[in-house]
């Protein structure tokens, strides 16, 4: 689905190369979040976009790139499994998630008894220059994430939401659900905001 609406903006969608790395990661860091719980991006600094545009393994980065050459927004899948460490991580989860609703968003009980296995891809990193929101350029930015996500044989691509961004997602075919362990362990255990995150897990199936 890369059709544009009326007032939509004129920006080709590609994959993200090298040169492209200092743009987006401005424009990530404008929306990341904060120990203050502002802002709705995982933090990446330059080496992490580099490496994602250098190894397709790691997943995919995608670029938007506007009718002045300028890049007006980018998204990116990632992939992981769970880490080898994962029973010292949930060590540390239980530590730090004291409060009830927090352990109940987070299903870390269900994790317990029953974590998930294998490797995920996860939607990360959207954003979009002030410019240009508004105007359907988020929404063909996650279509075409979820296209390279299919065509490396993922059935399913997970995200992270703020409420503000729930309903592009869930045009986009994305439903809620619960945070996966590979989730937790890898980003949820270490990041600033764990204590008051108000962050909505969605998946949407690919097949």
């Amino acid at each position: 689905m890369d059709e544009k609406a009326p007032g939509a903006v004129e920006a080709e969608i590609r994959a993200s190369r090298p040169e492209d790395t200092a743009a987006i990661a401005t424009l990530i860091a404008r929306q990341s979040f904060r120990a203050d719980g502002s802002g709705s991006l995982i933090p990446v600094g330059a080496d992490g976009i580099r490496a994602v545009i250098a190894d397709e393994g790691r997943g995919r980065f995608f670029t938007a790139i506007s009718a002045t050459g300028d890049v007006a927004g980018c998204c990116s899948f990632v992939v992981y499994g769970l880490p080898v460490e994962q029973e010292r991580l949930l060590a540390s989860l239980r530590t730090r998630l004291t409060a009830d609703h927090l352990e109940g968003h987070l299903r870390l009980l269900n994790v317990e008894r029953s974590p998930a296995e294998g490797t995920i891809a996860e939607l990360r990193s959207l954003a979009v220059d002030d410019g240009s929101r508004g105007r359907g350029l988020g929404l063909r930015l996650i279509e075409a994430t979820k296209v390279a996500a299919r065509e490396r044989g993922f059935r399913e691509l997970y995200a992270l939401v703020n409420a503000q961004s729930l309903p592009v997602f869930e045009r986009a075919g994305f439903r809620r659900t619960v945070r996966t362990p590979q989730k937790l362990l890898r980003d949820c255990v270490s990041c600033p905001i764990l204590e008051h995150c108000a962050e909505i897990p969605v998946v949407v199936a690919l097949a």
